[in-house]
């Protein structure tokens, strides 16, 4: 079995100051699946994901025919899949972070992973649209005052990485306590740690989960100074970026 990831660091992106001094304050506003299907930031780089929430698909080969009133599809007139959201899941509240963590790195430091490493370790570009302001959280405090937290409100909290997954293989449906922490392969950037609170309310609405100040694990960046205060250092004494240099093959002019 292998280990699991671990995780260094968390960061929290916003496009108001106020709004993560907000956060800071220990105020975390945990949306809908559907706000993470209908998104779209200021910029337009980020675009809301339509599988959010997602199930499982049922290949349109194995569907006969649907009926809505009395209007009936044949599946061979459908040209998807027919994608499944259970209608109890969409009431769930889901907050969102960035994680710097080993999710996906090998076990050792070679000339093959070691630009998927650095990127690894760094905020990446496609995310610079979500905002300026980046939090930089310490993450083993800040899981457990949301665990303290969860407890004394009786909310079902649920923590975890999210896997990303591709879509043309997707053949088979998710784990009902999956479905929430997995996303498309092409929003692995993201490289999400979730905390998910499962709620049966009337109708899917956003929840402000209060777990009290976090002024004293967390500190204000942006998102090229946080990047920038990355180092590596290997233990030979060579930097990350040399070790990239060094194991890089260089071609003879032809």
């Amino acid at each position: 079995m292998s280990a699991s990831p671990v995780l260094f660091v968390l960061l929290k992106v916003f496009d108001k100051l106020e709004y993560a001094e907000v956060f800071r304050a220990g105020k975390l506003y945990m949306q809908t699946p559907h706000h993470f299907r209908e998104y779209r930031d200021a910029s337009g780089q980020l675009r809301g994901d339509p599988f959010e929430g997602l199930a499982g698909v049922i290949p349109a080969s194995a569907i006969g025919e649907i009926r809505v009133g009395s209007h009936t599809v044949k599946g061979s007139q459908l040209v998807e899949p027919l994608r499944v959201y259970p209608t109890h899941l969409q009431h769930a509240n889901i907050f969102c972070t960035y994680a710097i963590s080993t999710a996906g790195l090998g076990p050792a430091l070679t000339p093959h992973n070691a630009r998927d490493t650095k990127r690894a370790f760094s905020l990446q570009q496609q995310c610079l649209g979500l905002g300026n302001h980046v939090v930089v959280i310490k993450p083993e405090p800040f899981i457990q005052r949301m665990i303290d937290a969860s407890r004394r409100q009786d909310l079902p909290l649920h923590l975890r990485l999210v896997e990303y997954y591709d879509e043309k293989k997707l053949d088979a449906f998710f784990r009902e306590d999956d479905v929430l922490f997995r996303k498309r392969e092409c929003f692995s950037f993201l490289r999400e740690y979730r905390a998910v609170i499962y709620r049966d309310t009337a109708k899917p609405q956003v929840l402000e989960f209060d777990i009290g100040d976090l002024s004293d694990i967390t500190s204000i960046t942006t998102p090229n100074d946080f990047n920038d205060s990355i180092s590596f250092k290997l233990e030979d004494g060579r930097t990350l970026d040399q070790f990239i240099k060094d194991t890089t093959v260089q071609r003879e002019p032809a």
